[in-house]
């Protein structure tokens, strides 16, 4: 049956493609194909919905666009990119192999995940916030081997000085921080002087770890309630009460003690210095050559 159209008969493909003049498999120009494949060097296809957003496959990259031209989805062999906006800053997302990198556009140091295999079936999982190393980047390190219950698994908060190793009888927690010293005041002791009178704290979050020791030299007088500072200003919502050791105090005031930090108090100061019956150390309670420590957590303002 003869054709009057050379190409197609109706909507039917006649000939075994369709093809440019300089079309070379796999080099130049394009090809339609009678069995549905197809080959072009570049595309461009447009959106139908009136959006004009456009997919671009071109120089081995695929790019889609909105209709004011913006990138919003880049694939090339390095990996997947994709762009976007929250609250008016502009956001980049790229993966890459085995690493996911978040950050605004153009920053020098973006947050990541990062998935590797340190070998002999251990593996890591790397999460950082970004920002330049040791000027507040935080870290989460997750390390595990591939069997289960392996000891070897691990979990690191670097910027927070926490770790985790194994099990939690290997748990590390804070053990780089640094003790902090201080001398502790102390009011209500009239003619008081002290031998000793020192103390060290550290910060864990919003809580305070402290020791107060304080050694009397010249007795104390008067009728005055006792009262010690903090080394940090304390939390006011509710009481807070410590331990307290005394020894060679007046009668009956010596043994368990608690300093107590009252609602209406303000500042650093534990209001009062009690004995085991509730009772108010007063000056006249601190003895000469009596001892009293304080240790114990505390929540600061």
């Amino acid at each position: 049956m003869q054709f009057l159209d050379e190409l197609a008969g109706g909507i039917i493909l006649i000939r075994p493609a369709l093809r440019s003049p300089n079309y070379m498999t796999g080099s130049t120009g394009w090809t339609i194909n009678q069995d549905g494949t197809a080959e072009f060097a570049d595309l461009t296809i447009r959106s139908s919905d009136g959006s004009n957003s456009t997919v671009i496959i071109a120089n081995g990259e695929i790019e889609i666009r909105d209709g004011s031209n913006n990138l919003e989805i880049e694939i090339n062999a390095t990996g997947v990119t994709t762009y976007g906006n929250r609250g008016g800053i502009d956001y980049v997302n790229r993966m890459t192999e085995s690493l996911y990198e978040i950050g605004e556009v153009g920053q020098a140091n973006p947050g990541l995940i990062g998935y590797t295999s340190l070998g002999g079936g251990q593996y890591a999982l790397e999460i950082e916030s970004g920002g330049d190393a040791g000027t507040g980047s935080s870290e989460i390190n997750l390390y595990s081997e591939t069997g289960v219950g392996a000891g070897d698994s691990e979990i690191n908060l670097l910027a927070s000085l926490i770790e985790f190793h194994g099990n939690v009888a290997a748990i590390a927690t804070y053990a780089g921080n640094a003790f902090t010293t201080y001398t502790p005041t102390v009011t209500g002791g009239g003619a008081v002087t002290w031998t000793t009178r020192t103390g060290w704290w550290q910060r864990v979050g919003k809580m305070i770890f402290f020791n107060a020791y304080l050694v009397v030299n010249v007795a104390g007088s008067g009728a005055l309630n006792v009262a010690i500072t903090a080394p940090t200003n304390i939390d006011r919502t509710i009481r807070q009460t410590v331990f307290v050791s005394g020894e060679g105090l007046t009668a009956g005031n010596s043994g368990s003690l608690a300093l107590t930090a009252f609602t209406g108090g303000a500042g650093a100061t534990f209001d009062r210095l009690r004995n085991s019956a509730g009772t108010n150390i007063t000056g006249a309670a601190l003895a000469a050559g009596a001892d009293i420590t304080v240790t114990g957590w505390y929540r600061e303002a």
